[in-house]
């Protein structure tokens, strides 16, 4: 996507624009999210896997 002239776009354009981006960060921020719940729920196994190894071998 290359960068369009600001000032040589129309009020109506600028809007379109507006909107367009923040679709796209909506949308990145979604995913981000959801990234972020799935690396929270791997963190969690990994440290109850933790504990148990502890416990199997330190009792």
């Amino acid at each position: 996507m290359t960068a369009p002239d600001l000032s040589q776009l129309t009020p109506e354009q600028l809007r379109a624009l507006a909107s367009q981006l923040l679709a796209r960060v909506t949308e990145q921020d979604q995913t981000i999210q959801a990234k972020d719940q799935t690396i929270q729920k791997q963190d969690q196994s990994i440290k109850y896997k933790e504990q148990v190894n502890q416990k199997l071998t330190y009792g």
